[in-house]
């Protein structure tokens, strides 16, 4: 038989749990795109990207480390830890796999790729997508009024 206390005590764990569990799902957001690592779902103006699980462990490298330069090296060997007969052309593909899921009409890439180097996010591309979003929604309001 619950006694009052435990039956709220049950409650108070309950939702020390939840908050838990939303703690862990905490979304990482970088130039416009959002990450939920737990649930491994992908966001770019809350659009829902359809990306592959390398493809997300890229991003999320990326998201976490903004304006860092990943070399192709040192991606393949994050993404692929035990497989290291990967060639690089295929951390190639995996990136452009990602640049096509996060593009958006004229919006700006947020993957620079760094000549002779590698790949990085640009942090700053948030303000280059916010002003090309505002862009957008200033020509669909003149379509709508006109």
């Amino acid at each position: 038989m619950k006694s009052e206390t435990s039956g709220t005590n049950g409650a108070s764990n309950d939702l020390r749990r939840a908050s838990a569990r939303v703690a862990t799902r905490a979304q990482e957001i970088v130039a416009g795109i959002s990450l939920d690592q737990e649930g491994g779902l992908a966001k770019r103006n809350g659009r829902v990207l359809r990306i592959g699980a390398r493809e997300f462990i890229i991003l999320r490298l990326l998201v976490q480390n903004p304006e860092r330069t990943f070399s192709r090296e040192e991606l393949r060997s994050l993404v692929w830890p035990d497989e290291p007969s990967i060639d690089l052309r295929t951390v190639d593909v995996k990136v452009h796999r990602l640049r096509n899921a996060l593009k958006l009409q004229r919006a700006p890439d947020p993957v620079a790729s760094v000549r002779g180097i590698g790949y990085r996010l640009k942090a700053t591309c948030g303000a280059d997508y916010e002003k090309w979003y505002k862009q957008l929604e200033a020509r669909r309001r003149r379509r709508s009024v006109g």
